[in-house]
This record gives structure tokens, sequence and C-alpha cells, in this order.
């Protein structure tokens, strides 16, 4: 019966009936539970600091522009323009 169709309907006593297949099926209306969050765990998360990553000391990102073997080359020579590496 999970997707089925059905047919809500609202009685002239206030009543909510649910009809599948021309049948009517027993239903209780039920409110929703609220969600407890424990003070302990919403004073944990406070007080934790966030970290955010780093790259290593030796991450190719911390290299110096100038380091880099493919871009080192054309600069050493003034006479050189940018070209495609193959």
């Amino acid at each position: 019966m999970a997707h089925a169709s059905v047919e809500v309907r609202d009685t002239l006593s206030g009543k909510i009936w649910v009809v599948y297949k021309g049948r009517r099926i027993e239903m209780k209306e039920v409110e929703k539970p609220k969600r407890a969050t424990p003070s302990k765990v919403l004073a944990d998360k406070k007080d934790k600091p966030v970290k955010t990553h780093k790259p290593a000391s030796d991450h190719t990102w911390r290299r110096g522009f100038k380091e880099h073997p493919y871009v080192a080359k054309e600069y050493q020579d003034p006479g050189v323009a940018l070209s495609t590496y193959t």
C-alpha cells in the first residue's frame, strides 16, 4: 500500500476519513513528537574550536612560483615566450 492514492474526507461532524479502493480505513491522529536536545551536547559543540585544513609544509601549494620546474625554465631566459608543455 506504499505510495497508494487515497481519498481524505472531512465529514460534517468534524471527523476525518481515509478511503482506499472504496473502503474506509481506520486511522488515528498523532502529534509529532518534539525533539529534545540535551544541553550537554549543545555546550560541547560550542566549546570545540573549528579545525581548518592546512596543507603540509612540503605541499605543492606552499612552494614558491619559481620553484615549479616547468615555469622556472621560462623565466630563466628572458627571450623565451610562454609555451605549451608536451
